[in-house]
């Protein structure tokens, strides 16, 4: 009889202690996962920041002049995208109509705020895809005139490289202003 409760209370303890590493591991790949959706995030942010930002119209005047100066322009990218998802960007022209119609209009444009919502994730893949909302500035370097609008788009993210990457990118609704 003493044998046969020594041996129920060891075996309790040991289902114990595997229910407990179990919990633990689940808590620490939830901890993980969420650590890679923020660097994820973090990424596209990085990425669409730059890809707003035109800082001044002289700049944006040099690197419209030959093909070769576009290419250039778009380097800035070359470290958080894929370089499927960077020829797509050269090929696209969304950044070559920000630096033209700052070549166009004398101006600046940034994003003052990026907003995401996650859509889509993939966890064998390694991919995270967020629908996002930029809010756009535009100020003439002549009377210093700020415009504000709005941009909303989705980027899509693969971790390559031991990296998070931009390999898909998409405007859906596009700022009027930048149209002008």
């Amino acid at each position: 009889m003493k044998n046969k409760s020594i041996l129920i209370i060891i075996s309790v303890l040991t289902l114990c202690i595997f229910i407990i590493t179990g919990c633990s591991n689940s808590s620490k790949k939830t901890e993980e996962a969420k650590a890679s959706e923020s660097t994820a995030q973090a990424t596209a942010e990085k990425f669409l920041y730059e890809f707003y930002e035109v800082k001044s119209s002289k700049e944006a005047s040099e690197e419209m002049q030959t093909l070769d100066n576009i290419s250039k322009a778009h380097d800035k990218f070359k470290t958080v995208t894929t370089p499927k998802a960077l020829e797509s960007l050269i090929a696209d022209r969304f950044y070559t109509r920000s630096l033209k119609f700052c070549a166009t209009n004398k101006c600046t444009v940034k994003a003052t705020k990026v907003e995401f919502e996650k859509t889509f994730e993939d966890k064998k893949e390694g991919k995270f895809g967020f629908d996002y909302t930029a809010s756009v500035e535009v100020a003439y370097d002549k009377d210093q005139k700020v415009e504000k609008d709005t941009e909303k788009g989705y980027i899509g993210l693969v971790y390559e490289d031991n990296q998070w990457k931009v390999y898909s990118y998409t405007i859906n609704n596009y700022a009027k202003m930048l149209y002008k």
